[in-house]
């Protein structure tokens, strides 16, 4: 009975829908505990010196403490930055969907990006679907020409952090290198990368192989109805992808993302303003804090959750900010904006949206993915 049971929640999209959310979250979870296990041990052995009681030394009680004490109109200043460059971010995204025959209300866009960030707490890297959902739900546009302009907006994405990348090891290359050198062993552990060419060539050979079976039985691939399904659905990312061929205000475009890109960066800076034992850093620090945290984002947790802490921890330290004061800024950058602003405005854009396109005629329709 116990496995019919199992089996019969099995097959719906609800209980498939939270047994994924639980994996990611596990992951992310799993992630900060680990953070905070170091963390803890630490500030213990630092209590011990000191002469406290391990029963009076909480790093629990230490990051409430300090979130507390930290100043609330920096944090507001950072929320502040975060909603400019959704903003930013939506009428960029209006520029790519311009070339497609699409004049995008910018409460839509702007709404989708804010649900899309908030359904990434929950499923990372599903943001981009629910954002092309919504636009298709809103405006006159398919699914996949939406997706392609996403997308694109991504691959500047990632071409704005390698940029950011470029100027972080620019400014503070030689105090970067100098603390992995010292603590990891940076020199050594990269020559045994480069010198272990068995895993390059076992890496090729695959590559190699899949190519070979894929050339040989491209017919029948290319005949089943998933593989035309695929190519229809590339087909509309990549027309979607070429709008930013079609551009007219390319100087426009530019300062959007540099917008979008500085207020990630203010976030950081005003962030360090908040919480006294990070006040007095610089804005390079914040350049390298700002980029490694943007690094422990992207892994496949919720927001980042673990990954994120980990990296800002790592980063810190190269500032000389210890690993316990390092876990307590991270969780106040991460709950404050992460989560917070994310959850706030998300939750708004997914009330507001749908009385907003019926207040202005727009018609709503449901949509696929």
């Amino acid at each position: 009975y116990l496995f019919a049971f199992i089996h019969s929640l099995s097959s719906h999209k609800l209980f498939k829908k939270f047994l994924k959310f639980l994996v990611f979250f596990s992951i992310g979870a799993f992630a900060l505990y680990l953070v905070f296990s170091n963390q803890n041990k630490a500030f213990v052995a630092d209590c011990a010196l000191k002469g406290i009681s391990a029963e009076q030394c909480s790093l629990i009680d230490k990051v409430l403490t300090d979130f507390s004490g930290a100043n609330v109109w920096y944090l507001v200043l950072a929320v502040l930055c975060f909603m400019i460059s959704n903003i930013a971010r939506a009428l960029r995204w209006n520029m790519l969907l311009l070339p497609l025959g699409l004049d995008a209300k910018l409460v839509n866009t702007t709404g989708a990006i804010m649900m899309a960030y908030m359904a990434n707490l929950v499923f990372p890297r599903a943001g981009e679907v629910v954002r092309a959902g919504v636009i298709t739900k809103y405006e006159n546009i398919n699914f996949e020409k939406s997706f392609g302009t996403i997308m694109m907006d991504r691959i500047l994405d990632v071409i704005c952090l390698l940029i950011v990348a470029l100027l972080c090891f620019g400014f503070a290359y030689s105090d970067i290198h100098n603390y992995f050198d010292q603590h990891f062993d940076l020199s050594r552990r990269l020559s045994g990368v480069f010198q272990n060419w068995k895993i390059l060539v076992a890496v090729i050979f695959t590559i190699l192989v899949l190519a070979s079976l894929a050339w040989h039985y491209q017919k029948r691939l290319i005949s089943t109805k998933i593989f035309q399904k695929i190519i229809l659905f590339a087909k509309g990312i990549f027309e979607g992808s070429l709008s930013i061929l079609k551009l007219k205000k390319i100087p426009l475009f530019l300062l959007y993302s540099v917008v979008i890109w500085s207020m990630y960066f203010f976030m950081t800076y005003f962030g360090f303003k908040s919480f006294a034992p990070t006040a007095d850093l610089g804005p390079v620090a914040a350049l390298v804090v700002f980029f490694m945290g943007s690094l422990g984002i992207v892994f496949p947790s919720p927001g980042g959750m673990g990954s994120y802490h980990f990296l800002v921890i790592a980063s810190l330290a190269i500032y000389g900010i210890n690993g316990v004061d390092g876990f307590s800024y991270a969780n106040i950058s991460f709950f404050s904006i992460q989560v917070c602003g994310t959850i706030l405005f998300g939750l708004l854009a997914t009330i507001l949206l749908p009385i907003y396109n019926r207040s202005h005629g727009t018609t709503s329709k449901p949509y696929t993915t």
